[in-house]
């Protein structure tokens, strides 16, 4: 499967086959869990697709450049230079 911003259409694809595979689905509560990177997608997908009746985000990163520099300060050692202290400020 490929990425894709557009969360919303995949998960309405899974939703369509297992709803043609199990017809009395529709009548129950449907909840989407996303973990991590999954929590952004997840949320991003429960937006879009009102057959979800609820989502689940756990461990969802506010920002995920943030989040990923965080784990791997070399990654972007080159494109976000350190900090420097402002000496103007006291």
């Amino acid at each position: 499967m490929r990425f894709t911003p557009e969360w919303h259409k995949p998960v309405g694809k899974v939703l369509d086959y297992m709803m043609s595979e199990e017809p009395d689905l529709a009548a129950r509560k449907k909840v989407l869990v996303g973990i991590s990177l999954g929590g952004l997608l997840a949320g991003r997908a429960a937006a879009y697709e009102n057959r979800l009746d609820g989502v689940v985000l756990f461990g969802t990163p506010y920002d995920m450049e943030a989040a990923a520099l965080f784990q791997m300060p070399q990654a972007g050692s080159r494109t976000h230079p350190p900090l420097k202290p402002n000496r103007s400020a006291a």
